[in-house]
């Protein structure tokens, strides 16, 4: 064979296996395909599809899975993700004996929805289900990236009945977990907006925290500003310390989210020329579960103005089961609020059907803040805490 030919051969083989190692080579689908089927089986209700994966070897191997789709007809949801990344720490990898991933990225992800709930009074309701049973899988998966990467991200929700319409937007988000240096290891920014007749409603959330470790996070820090229910709305909210854990209710059945936090500090503003309304609350301890799992918080405290101040100081436990929330005093060193009286009241409650409970009034959400009246109130309210004569 001339030593040309040879030579020729040697950089060929180079070309390709620089070009593998960089950009990686379509894996074909025959490989892969049994294995998204067996993912499949698992989900009997949805229709789970891939268009290509590509493979770049390396001391740490990348897979990329293009054309990610997820139909969920009976939810009425589907899921498209244009790029699924996943970046893996090779000796780590070979020494530990499991895949060890060490990045985790998103790009391009659009969530598409149709829903009954009233996305108006409710928009936390409307928001798609999928992409949250995704992450809940990955972690169930026990993956563990020290890494997760979002980008271009949008979801699209519609009650076709009152022809509402709700859509959120994320730019950019990043997790760096394991970092423990690293101030700004979460960032995320999100646009909610609602659209119906009449109606164009959007809020514009901004969230930074400091990882330490993969589920707790310190000095939490959120800024919300937007146009709602026809208001102009500022908002912020601070925590030093929340944890957060991935469990299931007895064992079984969907995730819950449990959390865990230490001083909390919220505030919210209505500003409205020519009146001007506040509200504050902070909370020492708390802890609780999403969704609908029991709270309790420690040394509380609520501060709003409207037609006039109030200010309390309690300790809270609210049972989901029940949708009753007790209320016990509590003092609160260098507050001016005063301790709350004990009591228990019942959420969403129907107001007009329940008696006065030692004359204490109904605390309402109502015409966009927060209300105290001695009778039920006129008209709609979107919550309303009733007193009710506490259990026997």
């Amino acid at each position: 064979m001339p030593k040309a030919f040879k030579w020729s051969a040697t950089a060929l083989v180079l070309v390709v296996l620089v070009g593998v190692v960089s950009h990686g080579v379509v894996v074909p689908r025959f490989l892969w395909e049994s294995k998204l089927k067996s993912l499949a089986s698992q989900f009997p209700n949805q229709t789970i599809d891939v268009q290509r994966v590509v493979l770049a070897l390396s001391l740490n191997p990348t897979l990329m899975v293009s054309g990610l789709s997820v139909q969920h007809p009976a939810q009425q949801e589907s899921l498209d993700i244009g790029l699924l990344r996943l970046d893996f720490h090779g000796i780590e990898s070979i020494r530990l004996g499991r895949l060890q991933l060490q990045h985790l990225g998103f790009k391009g992800i659009r969530s598409q929805a149709q829903h009954e709930n009233d996305c108006l009074s409710t928009p936390l309701s409307c928001l798609p289900r999928l992409p949250f049973m995704m992450v809940a899988q990955v972690v169930q998966a026990q993956m563990a990236p020290r890494s997760v990467e979002i980008e271009q991200a949008e979801f699209r929700v519609e009650n076709p009945a009152t022809q509402q319409i709700l859509l959120g937007r994320i730019d950019h988000a990043s997790h760096a977990l394991h970092h423990r240096n690293q101030p700004d290891g979460f960032s995320l920014g999100w646009r909610l907006q609602v659209q119906a007749p009449g109606v164009n409603n959007a809020i514009t959330v901004a969230i930074k925290a400091a990882p330490k470790g993969s589920s707790l996070f310190n000095d939490i820090q959120v800024q919300l500003d937007g146009q709602w229910g026809g208001f102009p709305w500022t908002g912020s909210l601070e925590q030093d310390q929340l944890a957060l854990e991935l469990a299931q209710a007895g064992g079984q059945g969907a995730p819950i989210i449990k959390l865990k936090g230490k001083n909390l500090r919220a505030y919210l503003r209505r500003d409205d020329a020519p009146e001007t309304h506040q509200a504050a609350f902070s909370a020492r301890l708390l802890e609780g579960g999403l969704p609908a799992q029991p709270w309790r918080m420690q040394q509380a405290e609520w501060t709003y103005t409207h037609e006039d101040a109030q200010a309390w100081t309690f300790n809270l436990a609210y049972e989901p089961a029940t949708q009753r929330l007790e209320i016990q005093p509590a003092r609160i060193t260098g507050s001016e609020g005063l301790p709350a009286d004990a009591q228990t009241r019942l959420l969403n409650c129907e107001q007009a059907t329940l008696p006065a409970v030692n004359n204490k009034p109904l605390w309402a959400w109502q015409n966009g803040w927060f209300r105290v009246y001695k009778e039920a109130p006129k008209g709609t309210a979107a919550l309303v805490l009733c007193p009710v004569a506490p259990p026997t």
